[in-house]
């Protein structure tokens, strides 16, 4: 799981050491940057979206006003905001395809919100990071 994985590196290192698998050490740092751009980027395209529907609707009560150069300096920003969306959402999907799973999947995972995985889905990941199903698995008993 990305979460204990973001909050317990020394852990996830240490269980490495103990398999005598040093080499893959540096993949545990890789991932958590990998992951933290990811989390950037699915925050920053999450307020562009969300801005994007408040200047929509701004947009339509200025027309509704008959204030159309006011109008359309918003729909300029909405544009702006929509390549750099764009720019986001392109992170997303090569993050998805390094690994080979959906941005939902790959969205669950993150914020521990997933009940299952599919042996394929779960050697994509780890062929992507050259791991093991331990090195990325923790078992914890429902309470």
């Amino acid at each position: 799981e990305l979460k204990f994985l973001r909050e317990n590196p020394d852990v996830v290192k240490e269980n490495i050491k103990k398999k005598f698998q040093d080499h893959k050490l540096p993949l545990v740092d890789e991932v958590i940057e990998l992951d933290a751009k990811a989390r950037a980027a699915q925050s920053e395209a999450d307020e562009l979206r969300a801005s994007r529907n408040k200047l929509s609707k701004q947009i339509g009560a200025l027309m509704g006003q008959g204030k159309k150069d006011e109008a359309e300096e918003v729909k300029a920003q909405v544009a702006a905001n929509a390549a750099r969306l764009s720019e986001l959402e392109a992170q997303e999907k090569e993050l998805s395809e390094k690994v080979g799973v959906s941005n939902v999947n790959l969205s669950k995972m993150k914020t521990g919100k997933i009940s299952a995985i599919r042996f394929s889905t779960l050697e994509a990941i780890c062929e992507a990071l050259d791991c093991q199903p331990g090195d990325i698995l923790e078992y914890v008993k429902d309470e």
